[in-house]
């Protein structure tokens, strides 16, 4: 444009009058006015709250050029020229940052007179600013300027505290009508692809996400999502579609999701370049940047400083993730290029707004920038591109190693089919080898979990036998006591060691729980005898405390396994009595509901705290660990265990006012007269500690027989020697299995009293060992053991042991057992001494015990001699390896008879055969059978048999009449 001669005078005359104030000259080469440049600010010290009209007076002396808006919350004024040297009005517009509150504009004319005044602020509502047409986060007011020269008065009024930078005049421009709306007119097409992209970026990720579930996809999903959000909100969209009446909080949004933005660029590298991995160091300490920047970002929010932050927060984010960057690129980790791209663009826009704020380019190229709508784009495109590659990757080494596996297999495969086609005598050594190993690393977890049963077993043992010695002797004592007052001391004690063989037996239930061999035997009982029986043992307890016990115990049938409930009753009874005061009440009820027995223990105690009722069925759980009145906790434990072992329950409730209620629930309940096999209790009288008594044995009234004790400890030893009888006994010690088995085969005792756990030789090594001996085998063993589990029972029995006593075990037990072997014995012998069992003739069994084929050898040596009347026993003897005096005692106690005339029995016998199935004569058949006199042959047939040989050939002839 060309000026004419008057404007050109104006233009001089104008730098003449403004002085220091540099004037905007519209000009059709130039559009854009940085205000910085062209407004002089009135001092902060100097503004007195005056109006326009006031301020127009003052001279131009009183503003001054080079200072900035003040951050302070306060009133401040700026003033500048605009001239005009065209003819006609030139359209501009005025684009103020939307941190101004209030801001007022007024042009003078060069009359002092107000041509034109706006007024905007983000305090003000979008439907009163002078310009609201489209969707913009900044103050924007059109102005029309009329031709020549004229004064702007810019006035802002702050009340928030913000960062100087963002009251600047540098963030204000003045910039004509269309290139204005060229570069600030949102397009739909540019914003439609922007928000499009990021919401099919966020989609894809989180697709990602879905499928693999790693972390990474999440957080970059939320990285995309938080920059969407922003870009949404600075975009103008919330401010126009949400907020258009309060304004002033997109500000705030827009702040806080800049804020979260930076943040998530700090934290996202962490994982996405996988620092934890390469580089642990630097990934913790940005970890920590990244809380102490979140503290602080989050404590400034209404603060200017919270602007210094969002700076630090995004120097951080750009260049201290560098070492990430190193060690990923080091590691030609491929996906670390993308994001290295991603960031190159904020790193970019970061820089050029820092030349930009200190002036080194241009403000309009740097507001034109402020469009980070491309940026983020970019970055985001980036980010998913490093996604999908980092997702491929993981696939196609997943898709790698299964081939690789695949292969592997294959080469598995045909490597095995080369080796059993060239090599199948390798290949099952291998196999046996790898067998064994096996089967070694099997028996070694065997014998671990086997650890904690011996334990407890060897516990058990060494627990049982001083228990025995209490016991016995006690009873012993119990019964020649001659007043009230030591029985009852004596009962007392009695009472106390049978509740600690519970307590052992409750030891051994709880390994026995730990490997699933708890099982039950369960009967039909009387509810009411059954459980006022187990009331009665606590009676003595009760009394000492002064507590009386109630009963309401209604009578029913009910199947249980006796030893369990009992035991879990007592439990639960004797709890209630040492948890409750002196002078106090216990109430117990028993009643029948639904075919269920629902037993009640109630008490006055002091309670259980809600919070522990389950609790306290824990095994080895104590409420108070301090307090050592409160046991091992492992009582209530196996109560539970035994009910719920019935298909029952067991649960605490408090009781009102005070106390607990302990209630089991036993399914089998029914009327009584309901058809079941009901289990006697007391069938017998009972001594006084419960056991059943015996009458008085016939083993007194017997001659003595010779009995062998094999006992390590002395006292077990003596008290096993003072429960029998002396005078019907000749007692052989032992103090170990070795010295048992000497004795044994020396003497040949009628029976053995073993122990089973001795040192050098066990009960079970001897008892094998004298069963397996032809000489021995016959003689019964009985074995004492602490070992109460039916295993060990079971084992025992099967090593050859007749019978099997578990300590602690009482005198009357002990003698019965003695007396039942013995008897059995005598049966034996009673049955080879009748007459009519034909002994001779029987056939060997497939499974021969000792015995059986002690006696088969016996027959086959005998038979095959016996035609032989010189046959003598000394012979016998030495066919069968044994000496004289051994194979009479052994044959006198399995038959009751002598050699001697057990070889007679037998010649009889095989007479007997032959007359009945052969045609021969009687001489004929008194010679083959070994007799050399016939009139003694008749003789001792006829004793035998109740007639002659003659007589029986007749009688037993095929055809002959019976």
């Amino acid at each position: 444009m060309k000026y004419s001669l008057p404007t050109l005078t104006l233009l001089f005359l104008s730098f003449r009058v403004l002085g220091n104030i540099a004037p905007m000259i519209l000009s059709a080469d130039k559009s854009y006015y940085g205000l910085e440049k062209h407004i002089a600010v009135l001092p902060l010290h100097r503004q007195e709250g005056f109006d326009i009209r006031e301020l127009i007076d003052y001279s131009d002396s009183n503003f001054q050029t080079g200072i900035d808006f003040n951050e302070s919350q306060t009133v401040q004024w700026g003033k500048g020229y605009i001239i005009n040297p065209d003819t006609v009005n030139q359209e501009y517009y005025f684009n103020l940052f939307h941190y101004t509150d209030y801001a007022q504009l007024y042009l003078v004319d060069s009359q002092d007179s107000i041509i034109w005044k706006s007024h905007t602020g983000e305090m003000v509502a979008l439907d009163q600013r002078p310009f609201h047409e489209f969707m913009s986060t900044s103050l924007i007011v059109p102005v029309s300027v009329p031709p020549g020269h004229h004064s702007l008065y810019l006035r802002t009024d702050c009340q928030r505290k913000v960062s100087k930078e963002y009251r600047s005049l540098s963030t204000m421009y003045m910039e004509a009508s269309e290139p204005f709306k060229t570069n600030n007119l949102p397009t739909p097409t540019k914003n439609g692809v922007f928000f499009g992209a990021t919401l099919l970026l966020l989609f894809f990720a989180l697709a990602l996400y879905s499928i693999s579930l790693d972390k990474l996809y999440l957080l970059t999903a939320i990285l995309i999502g938080i920059s969407g959000l922003f870009t949404f909100t600075f975009e103008g969209y919330t401010l126009y579609l949400f907020l258009n009446r309060a304004p002033y909080i997109n500000g705030y949004i827009d702040d806080g999701l800049a804020a979260m933005t930076i943040l998530a660029h700090m934290y996202v590298p962490i994982y996405y370049l996988r620092m934890p991995e390469y580089t642990p160091t630097t990934a913790n300490v940005l970890k920590g940047l990244f809380v102490i920047q979140v503290g602080l970002t989050s404590f400034s929010f209404f603060y200017s400083v919270f602007y210094d932050l969002l700076y630090l927060n995004a120097l951080v984010a750009c260049f201290v993730t560098i070492p990430g960057y190193y060690h990923a690129i080091r590691n030609r980790y491929r996906p670390s290029y993308f994001y290295l791209m991603a960031m190159s663009a904020l790193v970019f826009l970061l820089v050029w707004y820092i030349l930009g704020y200190f002036g080194l380019i241009e403000n309009d190229l740097f507001l034109q920038l402020y469009d980070v709508l491309a940026v983020i784009t970019v970055q985001s495109f980036f980010l998913f591109a490093g996604l999908l590659l980092r997702f491929f990757e993981v696939n196609k080494q997943n898709q790698e190693k299964q081939l690789a596996t695949e292969r592997a297999i294959q080469q598995s495969e045909m490597k095995r089919r080369e080796l059993v086609e060239s090599q199948n005598q390798i290949l099952e050594q291998k196999i046996v080898e790898r067998t064994a190993e096996i089967h070694e690393k099997s028996k070694q977890l065997e014998k671990m979990d086997q650890i904690k049963s011996r334990f407890f077993a060897n516990i058990s043992h060494e627990f049982r036998t001083p228990l025995t010695l209490i016991i016995g002797p006690t009873q012993l004592l119990f019964e020649k006591a001659g007043n009230a007052l030591e029985r009852k001391t004596l009962q007392n004690i009695l009472n106390n060691a049978n509740i600690l063989l519970d307590l052992i037996n409750q030891l051994l239930d709880l390994a026995k729980s730990e490997t699933s061999q708890l099982g039950l035997n369960s009967n039909y009982y009387e509810s009411a005898p059954f459980f006022q029986t187990h009331i009665g043992r606590f009676h003595p307890m009760a009394q000492r405390k002064g507590i009386q016990l109630l009963q309401a115990i209604d009578n029913f049938m009910i199947h249980i396994d006796e030893r369990k409930v009992q035991r879990a009753f007592s439990n639960l009874l004797s709890n209630a009595l040492k948890f409750s005061p002196d002078q106090s009440v216990i109430t117990i009820k028993c009643f029948r509901e639904n075919n269920h027995g629902i037993i009640q223990i109630i008490d006055e105690g002091s309670g259980i705290p809600i919070t522990e009722h389950q609790n306290i069925f824990e095994r080895f759980y104590q409420i108070n660990p301090k307090d050592t009145t409160q046991g091992s906790g492992i009582g209530l434990s196996i109560a539970k265990e035994y009910i719920e072992l019935h298909g029952g329950t067991l649960r605490v409730e408090n009781n009102i006012p005070t106390g607990s209620k302990f209630i089991m629930r036993l399914p089998g309940a029914f009327p009584l007269g309901t058809k079941q096999s009901l289990a006697i209790l007391t069938p017998r009288p009972t001594s006084s500690t419960g056991k059943t008594l015996l009458d008085s044995s016939p083993l007194l009234e017997e001659k003595k027989l010779t009995l062998l004790l094999v006992e390590d400890n002395e006292l077990m030893l003596e008290y096993v020697k003072n429960c029998l009888p002396i005078h019907n006994y000749n007692i052989l010690e032992a103090s170990n299995g070795q010295q048992g088995i000497q004795l044994a085969n020396k003497h040949l005792p009628d029976l053995i009293v073993s122990d089973l756990m001795m040192p050098v030789v066990d009960g079970i090594t001897l008892t094998d060992t004298l069963k397996n001996q032809m000489s021995t085998s016959h003689i019964p063993i009985l074995l004492l053991t602490a070992k109460a589990a039916l295993s060990d029972k079971v084992e025992g029995l099967k090593s050859g042991a007749d019978d099997y006593l578990t300590k602690p075990f009482e005198k009357e037990e002990l003698l019965a057992r003695i007396e039942t072997l013995i008897q059995n014995r005598k049966k034996l012998q009673t049955f080879y001494q009748t007459p009519p069992n034909e002994i001779g003739v029987q056939k060997e069994p497939t499974l021969q015990s000792m015995d059986q084929r002690f006696l088969t050898l016996l027959q086959q040596h005998i038979g095959d001699n016996i035609s032989n009347e010189d046959y003598a026993l000394e012979s016998l003897c030495e066919s069968i390896k044994m000496s004289r005096s051994t194979l009479y005692r052994k044959l006198k106690a399995l038959t009751g008879l002598t050699p001697q005339l057990y070889i007679k029995r037998y010649r009889l016998q095989q007479a007997k055969e032959l007359l009945k199935t052969t045609n021969l004569n009687v001489s004929e058949i008194c010679f083959k059978v070994g007799f050399s006199s016939t009139s003694y042959f008749s003789t001792a047939f006829k004793q035998t048999y109740k007639q002659t040989p003659s007589q029986y050939q007749q009688n037993n002839t095929p055809g002959s009449p019976a």
